[in-house]
């Protein structure tokens, strides 16, 4: 017999249990002896309850099975052992050379080999060896199958916290640049939270997606950022602006747009669209751009409805808050003109939850999982 074929107890082929099942006890004798020459541990059954307790009480590389046991289906016996042991080998065995025979057993049995009676001592060593062999690449395959699959999961967790550690920071930036506005105008204290808040409750009112909501949360704060290049006399004055003072106060929203664009964090780029677009009317008589309708993103829309409604409610330099009554009045007076209606509307539908947020009686949305949020950003801020 050739070497390539030749199984040792050393081989990744050699040495293996393997269970034997025939009625015939001249075949189990015969199998056993050429078999255990190869050094592999027989046991051998006579019978398909034989066959099912050895299964039940050893683990097998290969099972040799004989299509007919008496009145019983060595095909079914065949597939009852791949249930007990799915990584089992099935060599069947049968004095019909019968295609249909060997089909079936391929297909009900689990087969991978079909050897037919009278059969040589090196055809039995010959099949074994190849299902061994095939098994042992299977095996080897699943393993590294599942090597690659712990690896990806490695990965995969790396890369989240990378992420999660990476929107900590920006979320850490996007503060930082807020505060910066708020030591110019005092007025701003805690409205860049309550921005932030009252956009994603809105933003999940109209059904975006929780990650969608949180990229919004996170880079709505900074909508006033321009006012860091807006002179102290104009930001700060109590009493109405002159028109030459309206027009300076307007440039914060270009000004906060210069700053923030052209980063390549989807973040800030949606807080860029934010601060450019969130004085535009929804009759296109807003500013920079007189933007109508959707022409203006939606964020954009959002962020307007959010800053206007919390000016009202709050105090501000130049006027104690309003009454919540007069606050509803006054956004109603501007539905379809200055704000989007269907924006409106959830913030009327919502109002007393935005007001609770506001009052601080209500708890913010937990953070949703970084990575689903950031993947969320390319979409915000395009």
């Amino acid at each position: 017999m050739s070497p390539l074929l030749h199984s040792t107890p050393h081989s990744p082929i050699g040495g293996q249990r393997l269970l034997l099942v025939d009625d015939d006890p001249q075949i189990r004798r015969m199998g056993r002896h050429i078999l255990a020459a190869e050094g592999h541990q027989l046991e051998l059954a006579g019978s398909r309850d034989e066959a099912l307790r050895a299964a039940a009480g050893s683990h097998f590389a290969l099972a040799i099975c004989d299509v007919y046991l008496g009145a019983d289906c060595g095909i079914e016996l065949a597939a009852q052992l791949r249930k007990l042991q799915p990584h089992l080998a099935i060599l069947m065995v049968s004095g019909d050379d019968d295609p249909q025979v060997a089909l079936r057993a391929a297909e009900r049995g689990h087969a991978l080999s079909y050897l037919v009676k009278p059969f040589t001592a090196n055809e039995l060593r010959i099949n074994v060896a190849n299902l061994l062999l095939q098994r042992q690449l299977e095996l080897d395959a699943d393993a590294h199958q599942e090597q690659l699959e712990r690896a990806v999961e490695e990965r995969t967790r790396e890369l989240r916290q990378a992420i999660r550690e990476l929107l900590v920071s920006r979320e850490a930036t996007i503060r930082h640049l807020a505060r910066a506005v708020e030591m110019r105008d005092p007025n701003t204290h805690a409205h860049i939270d309550r921005i932030g808040e009252t956009s994603a409750l809105l933003a999940r009112a109209l059904g975006w997606p929780e990650a969608h909501a949180q990229l919004l949360r996170i880079a709505a704060p900074i909508h006033d950022v321009g006012k860091i290049g807006i002179p102290d006399r104009i930001l700060l004055k109590p009493g109405p602006l002159t028109p030459a003072e309206r027009a300076e106060m307007e440039r914060h929203t270009t000004i906060g747009y210069r700053i923030l664009a052209g980063s390549d964090s989807p973040l800030l780029r949606l807080a860029a669209v934010i601060a450019l677009t969130h004085h535009e009317r929804y009759d296109g008589t807003g500013y920079p751009n007189q933007l109508k309708g959707k022409e203006i993103p939606v964020a954009g829309r959002i962020v307007a409805v959010a800053d206007v409604y919390d000016a009202l409610v709050h105090d501000r330099v130049y006027r104690p808050a309003l009454p919540l009554a007069e606050a509803r009045r006054i956004m109603l007076e501007g539905r379809g003109t200055q704000f989007d209606p269907c924006v409106l509307d959830a913030l009327l539908e919502h109002v007393d939850e935005v007001n609770a947020l506001s009052a601080g009686a209500l708890e913010p949305a937990p953070p949703l999982e970084p990575a689903l949020a950031l993947e969320s950003a390319l979409a915000l801020s395009s």
